[in-house]
């Protein structure tokens, strides 16, 4: 029996019903605290990819640990086991498009010589298009991977801290500082050193002063899991709602929205990005991220209708998260390379 591809209207057919089995996932984790909680400790883990496809995976694959596609795995030598079924995700596909003589869409690759001149020479305008293809992976379950070797194989495998251990603490707080450094933001650990900034009862605040001149201000009352807590908190702030990069790319604005409920989804988008982080490196925050959970609106919680508040949320997470665990790989790297060099003085 020979292979014959889908056709392209069964394969967009195929992507919208994904798409609605998404939503349908996401909406069930709007019925309680626990089941919220569920959804961003899932996120902690898949954070890499988008809310749509962590629902995707979660509803094809209870238990899922560590996704990656065949070829990541192939990379690594490691077999997909004969007769898994891959997990369906969203796959998106940019393709850039040009209009032909006949006025017709034609894909860049297709160009003929001379379109390919009229575009370079500006003749020809073309313009991108994003799409969504049905895209394939596996988890490390599926795999002939032993389980004793799953945590050196995860992709993107999390770096899990010792919380008892102050100096991995420590660690911690430099890879958020580090995040503050390409922000351009520079953070205060006591309230003494911006004493123009009234906090009040707050934990901390990032705020804006004259001239744009823009700063974190920490309590000087908090434990150091708080710190780190409401430091990622305040950096989600600087990095969602600093109104002074409205213009800038990926910029997410609540000018569509009014009043307490820009707020609340300020709120939101800071606590869950602080919840996603600090639970993707073993440190639990809910005792301040259910409240936020519980004090959802009816109209934060419609997905459909506020798709970018959660997509917000997974972006900078997934950004913060990466950004974190570099400087914790150049901190091991470091540590590993002093004892090194320490041994060899000894001798």
């Amino acid at each position: 029996m020979s292979f014959q591809a889908k056709r392209k209207v069964d394969i967009q057919a195929e992507v919208k019903e994904l798409v609605t089995q998404a939503n349908q996932q996401i909406k069930q984790f709007e019925t309680s605290v626990e089941q919220r909680k569920e959804f961003f400790n899932f996120m902690s883990e898949m954070y890499n990819y988008s809310p749509r496809n962590q629902m995707l995976i979660r509803s094809q694959y209870q238990g899922a640990l560590a996704v990656a596609p065949f070829s990541y795995w192939k990379k690594e030598g490691i077999s997909v086991r004969k007769g898994e079924k891959g997990i369906k995700i969203l796959s998106p596909r940019t393709v850039s498009l040009f209009k032909d003589a006949d006025g017709r869409y034609k894909q860049l690759a297709k160009a003929t010589t001379n379109e390919k001149l009229d575009i370079q020479l500006g003749r020809i305008q073309t313009e991108s298009k994003t799409y969504f293809a049905i895209g394939h992976v596996f988890d490390i379950t599926q795999t002939n991977a032993k389980a004793e070797n799953y945590p050196d194989l995860y992709p993107n495998r999390p770096y899990q801290l010792d919380h008892n251990d102050p100096k991995q603490l420590d660690n911690m707080k430099t890879g958020l500082l580090d995040v503050a450094k390409e922000l351009n933001i520079p953070v205060y650990m006591s309230q003494k050193e911006v004493p123009q900034v009234a906090l009040g009862a707050a934990k901390g605040a990032f705020f804006i002063g004259q001239n744009n001149q823009k700063g974190i201000v920490l309590s000087d009352r908090l434990s150091v899991p708080e710190q780190l807590g409401t430091l990622t908190h305040e950096l989600a702030h600087a990095a969602l709602h600093d109104h002074t990069k409205a213009h800038e790319t990926g910029y997410w604005s609540t000018h569509q929205l009014n009043g307490q409920r820009a707020e609340n989804v300020k709120e939101l988008q800071a606590e869950m990005v602080s919840y996603v982080v600090n639970k993707h490196h073993g440190l639990d925050t809910s005792a301040e991220a259910i409240n936020y959970m519980a004090s959802w609106t009816k109209g934060i919680k419609d997905f459909d209708q506020n798709s970018d508040i959660f997509k917000d949320i997974q972006s900078t997470s997934r950004d913060f998260i990466q950004k974190v665990d570099a400087s914790l790989m150049r901190n091991q790297a470091q540590t590993k390379a002093n004892k090194i060099s320490q041994g060899a003085l000894m001798r």
